[in-house]
């Protein structure tokens, strides 16, 4: 179950986001850094994958560094976009498709790195952080479906 959890993490949700931002912004410099972070990512989870998983426990250091990758390579979408660009960012899908990454990520990363902890105490209690992590789910859906709007990619 975990090593099925890590390659959808790596597979449907790290790689194409991070193909997205890199095929969005034009600066060199900021291709650079999201290559970097991604190649940092990659061998961090396949390290985690080769040694460092725990079995019968929810593998939050991966969820939590995919988190923090989501929001870096946000923060440079973002600046990439107030820098680069006459128009509002609200004509721009991709600021709010990296709007829900950043609200989605930031807002359920405590849930992530506190996933092991809760379910010790009880599954009552994680049931109840995970209705949190669907709200967040529902709002970043909706910012994402709000980018289909856009003009500019």
């Amino acid at each position: 179950m975990a090593l099925t959890y890590k390659i959808f993490y790596y597979s449907l949700l790290v790689k194409p986001l991070i193909f997205l931002y890199y095929k969005s912004i034009q600066s060199k410099k900021i291709k650079d850094a999201l290559q970097i972070i991604g190649m940092i990512y990659l061998m961090y989870w396949l390290l985690e994958i080769t040694y460092l998983e725990i079995p019968d426990k929810f593998q939050e250091q991966i969820a939590v560094s995919a988190s923090l990758l989501f929001i870096i390579a946000s923060l440079f979408i973002f600046y990439e976009l107030t820098m680069s660009t006459e128009h509002s960012l609200f004509n721009h899908s991709v600021s709010w498709i990296a709007t829900g990454v950043t609200l989605y990520s930031a807002g359920t990363i405590v849930v992530f790195a506190m996933s092991n902890v809760v379910l010790q105490m009880g599954m009552q209690y994680f049931e109840v952080m995970w209705h949190i992590n669907w709200g967040f789910i529902i709002l970043s859906n909706i910012l994402y479906a709000r980018s289909f709007l856009c003009k500019i990619f």
